[in-house]
């Protein structure tokens, strides 16, 4: 014993004199029987954060009471299945159809933007002010008759300022509709550009959309309820296409795929 403890001397002079930094001294106490604690499964750890980001989620939302309000008396008729991106308001005008068509909107994530240094960070930093209150929604504006045919416009509002991309007429606006919702194709026309138009012919365009209720109002409930929507289905969960993986659609589906199976056991 005496032997030892003067080796353990010897070796703190021997670091202190090359500066060297001694290994921590543990004191290990007497054994005692430990009981292992049962570990979740990584399904039973996922659904369990899954949870909690659900709670957190819920916690945060406010709801939409306001828009819940105005849309009972905009004249026109809200179609939101809960399983589903899409959004439709709709409304008859005279002879005419007047549909709205809209997704729910994803959440803008500058995590994924790549870090800027210098000017390019302070006029980065200049934009975020600008935009910080930037609310924002694309949508189609269809007018049909009884016939079918009628009008389609591309439109996009900021702020609850509207701007038309695009308008077109067709003898099938239904199928004009899909065919541009699902569409990626270039090659596919949806009319002339909207700001290449004479000035006259646009400002009567605004006019005659404003005469059908598309109103400062209706663009700024677009706006809010297209995140609104997308707020409420992520909380669902039931999302299985959504862009950014930290949505956890996949995750979601793959719980759904996993439990399916375990009943099945």
């Amino acid at each position: 014993m005496l032997k030892n403890l003067l080796s353990g001397i010897r070796c703190v002079q021997i670091c202190a004199r090359q500066r060297l930094v001694m290994p921590p001294v543990r004191f290990f106490s007497p054994a005692k029987k430990q009981v292992a604690k049962a570990q979740p499964s990584p399904i039973e750890s996922l659904v369990q954060s899954l949870k909690d980001e659900y709670t957190l989620e819920k916690e945060k939302y406010g709801g939409f009471a306001e828009g819940e309000d105005f849309i009972k008396g905009s004249g026109f008729a809200l179609t939101d299945n809960k399983d589903t991106t899409e959004i439709k308001l709709t409304r008859n005008v005279g002879d005419k159809i007047v549909q709205i068509t809209y997704q729910a909107s994803e959440a803008f994530n500058d995590d994924d933007m790549p870090e800027l240094e210098g000017e390019e960070k302070e006029q980065e930093e200049g934009k975020e002010e600008e935009n910080e209150n930037k609310s924002r929604a694309e949508f189609f504006i269809s007018v049909k008759g009884k016939d079918g045919s009628g009008l389609l416009f591309t439109c996009v509002s900021e702020n609850a300022d509207l701007h038309i991309y695009n308008v077109t007429y067709s003898k099938d606006v239904e199928s004009l509709l899909k065919e541009s919702s699902a569409s990626k194709d270039d090659s596919l026309y949806i009319g002339p550009s909207f700001d290449q138009l004479d000035e006259k012919l646009q400002n009567a365009f605004f006019d005659y959309l404003a005469s059908l209720g598309i109103t400062d109002k209706l663009l700024a409930y677009i706006e809010c309820s297209s995140a609104d929507k997308e707020q409420r289905l992520y909380m669902n969960l039931s999302l299985i296409h959504i862009s950014e993986p930290t949505r956890l659609g996949m995750i979601s589906y793959a719980v759904f795929c996993l439990k399916k199976k375990k009943k099945k056991k």
